[in-house]
């Protein structure tokens, strides 16, 4: 009995096999009749692999269509009973239990932006007069070339789709592989050369091999992050940003303070406001990027804290609180001491906020946002100060008290000279012999070093030189005094232009004239691109190189004791505090600090270091004078020449003048012809009798008469 129910039911068991067969063998053989028809289509496309045929996210991030769970890989064609017949009962009854009709992927056609399924097939009858599909299906059947010519138009096709939904926030993006988790759409960026979507972790990997990659010799961007911001910049703009300021947002290195900066519309039209009051400043986007990614920790911070997820819904009174603790937390709060770690970012986040409160207030962000924004700023105003600026301001105002500020110390300086002058003729020699990237850069910042050096300016203004104005520099002899004929000829001036709008001189020497004709002549044959007109331009890139880290590098290599005192800023405070011992005149002050870059006001408050030595030396030897009662006598004397009889000093002797010979001669002649000493008041009526021994004290007139006394004897002791 027990046998006779087994084989029913494994008679059961068989005939459900036998249907499950059948119905596997007619869904296999509609496959392969439909793979038939479009045999010829499907091989110009063959390069699709079933990933890159799969769906992919909606561009808003919506769980219909945004993304796409794992899917199961179907093979084509039909399969033989043999074959079917063949492996593990068990298996092929679980796999084609669950076996679903294949879904092929449409791609949008780039002239109609209609969805097909057969997209070759469709270009080739529909679209066969334009020129580039007519340029694919001229070329021979299943080639490269015409395989690479279809793969672009759909994804060209597909980007200007992805666009339309990007910009609409509706629908679905295409994408040329579909990841086996689920994923949103902004971990998707296009291919900037092909216009292709992939997974931004892995488009790097793409970029290094694409077939529509320019070979003009540059190398491929390497590294996950340098890729990402190059191919930010092909995806959609946003309809609300401007395409410039986008550019700016998306050269930025791409993480979650990018992704915040990009996502917010307030963020991005105060960098829309930098950049168009900023249009003639050379180093604008490096500025304006940095003042974004501020903004974008300061968002994140609020984010983490339960805040508002945008700063135009920070901007209310009733977050002010908030806005607070997170620009304190930003910027290092310390509650207990009441100091900020980086008090110069709490004062720039208070001054952007500002800015973006009166941006809202003009209509920025609609009626409601401006009366909200007039609202944030009255608290701002009278509340703001109190809570984040005073205790910014007096830490910065402490901290720049109690920064030790050393001056660079000569031997120092000598020695970078030295070894720049050594690396100067190794690498021009080297130049000159074989012109290659690596023997341009190394004579590039080399040279740029030696003028910041010589220069003591500011290292971005010299290293974002552009190249016209070297080379349409005037290379004549203006006419000079006779006095400076001589200096001039051995130097050659640049006039370039800095920070607001100001003009200002870069002087050559002849050896750095030399090696800067070089480096033009060198430019093309060290693959340098034309686009790039800086003067110090950096081999395979648009961007000069860095006069800081040029000059960083050499302070380290030429062996200085103190390398970290070798920097621009305090070389030249350097030059500044060295100034107050030459004495300069107004006028001679107020050039040599045209030259170094800012006016005489700023030369003066920033630029020298607090005079310690020449007050415990001048100023100390006027106030002992005013207690010795010998003041008076000093007077129209500067405070060098005041000397104290309480403090020994051992200044250089000063030569007389033939008009203070000439006022001791006429009243103590008789005491140098009589070989006598004058006394105390003989030698005080004599200096205050004579204007021209006014800057004399009684005890130079003195000695003076006892070494004329002397050396007369001297004389005619030789004579006898």
């Amino acid at each position: 009995m027990a046998q006779v129910e087994q084989r029913t039911a494994g008679g059961s068991e068989d005939t459900m096999q036998r249907e499950q067969r059948e119905a596997a063998r007619k869904a296999s053989s509609t496959s392969a009749q439909a793979t038939r028809e479009d045999s010829s289509d499907a091989s110009d496309v063959s390069g699709m692999s079933d990933e890159e045929e799969r769906y992919v996210p909606d561009s808003d991030g919506s769980s219909t269509g945004s993304s796409v769970g794992p899917c199961q890989r179907f093979g084509r064609g039909r399969k033989t009973e043999k074959e079917e017949s063949s492996g593990s009962e068990e298996s092929s009854s679980a796999e084609k239990s669950t076996r679903r009709p294949r879904s092929y992927k449409k791609q949008y056609c780039l002239y109609c932006q209609k969805p097909y399924v057969k997209i070759a097939r469709h270009l080739q009858f529909v679209h066969k007069k334009e020129p580039e599909v007519a340029e694919a299906f001229g070329c021979k059947k299943n080639s490269n070339e015409r395989k690479r010519i279809l793969n672009l138009l759909r994804n060209r096709g597909n980007f200007v789709h992805n666009t339309l939904v990007a910009q609409s926030r509706t629908g679905t993006v295409v994408a040329r592989k579909q990841p086996r988790t689920q994923r949103a759409s902004d971990d998707f960026l296009h291919c900037m050369h092909c216009k292709g979507l992939f997974l931004r972790t892995c488009l790097w990997k793409h970029v290094r091999k694409c077939q529509h990659r320019p070979r003009g010799g540059q190398a491929a961007p390497g590294g996950k992050c340098r890729v990402q911001a190059l191919a930010a910049f092909c995806n959609p703009v946003p309809f609300h940003v401007g395409r410039d300021i986008w550019k700016i947002a998306c050269e930025m290195k791409h993480d979650e303070i990018t992704r915040a900066v990009k996502a917010d519309r307030s963020i991005l039209l105060f960098g829309e406001h930098l950049q168009r009051k900023m249009s003639s400043y050379a180093g604008k986007k490096d500025y304006i990027r940095q003042k974004m990614r501020e903004l974008g920790r300061l968002l994140l911070e609020v984010r983490r804290s339960a805040g508002p997820e945008t700063l135009e819904a920070l901007m209310a009174p009733r977050h002010f609180p908030q806005l607070v603790a997170a620009v304190r937390a930003v910027a290092g709060y310390r509650e207990d001491t009441n100091s900020f770690r980086s008090p110069s970012l709490a004062l720039n986040l208070g001054s952007s906020l500002s800015k973006i409160c009166g941006l809202a207030e003009g209509g920025a962000g609609g009626a409601g946002g401006a009366e909200a924004a007039r609202s944030f700023r009255r608290l701002y105003c009278s509340r703001w100060s109190q809570s984040v600026s005073a205790a910014a301001l007096a830490t910065l105002s402490q901290t720049r008290w109690t920064k030790p500020l050393p001056l660079p110390f000569v031997d120092d300086v000598k020695l970078l000279h030295a070894y720049l002058d050594m690396q100067h003729g190794m690498h021009k020699s080297a130049l000159e012999a074989e012109p290659s990237a690596d023997n341009f850069a190394n004579l590039c910042k080399t040279t740029l070093t030696q003028i910041i050096l010589f220069n003591r300016r500011g290292t971005g203004e010299l290293s974002r030189m552009p190249l016209a104005s070297f080379v349409s520099r005037d290379v004549s002899q203006a006419p000079s005094p006779t006095k400076l004929a001589a200096v001039c000829k051995h130097f050659r001036r640049i006039e370039l232009r800095g920070k607001g709008r100001r003009r200002f001189q870069v002087l050559l020497t002849a050896h750095m004239e030399s090696a800067l004709n070089l480096l033009v002549e060198k430019r093309g044959a060290c693959r340098i691109a034309e686009q790039n007109q800086h003067l110090f331009a950096r081999p395979g890139a648009l961007t000069p190189y860095r006069g800081m880290e040029c000059l960083r590098q050499y302070a380290k290599e030429c062996g200085a004791k103190h390398p970290d005192s070798l920097s621009c800023p305090k070389l030249r405070k350097q030059i500044a505090t060295l100034s107050t011992v030459l004495n300069l005149e107004e006028k001679e002050l107020d050039q040599l600090a045209t030259f170094l870059g800012p006016n005489i006001q700023v030369h003066r408050q920033f630029y020298r270091l607090p005079e310690g030595t020449v007050q415990l030396a001048k100023i100390s030897n006027m106030l002992l004078a005013m207690e010795e009662k010998t003041l008076p006598r000093y007077q129209g004397c500067s405070l060098d020449q005041i000397e104290s009889q309480g403090v020994k000093t051992t200044q250089k002797k000063r030569k007389w003048e033939e008009g203070e010979v000439s006022a001791v001669e006429r009243h103590l002649m008789t005491f140098i012809q009589t070989f006598t000493v004058p006394g105390k008041q003989d030698c005080l009526k004599c200096v205050q009798s004579e204007p021209a021994l006014k800057c004399r004290d009684w005890t130079a007139v003195k000695f003076y008469v006892k070494n004329r006394i002397s050396a007369m004897k001297k004389q005619l002791c030789l004579h006898c």
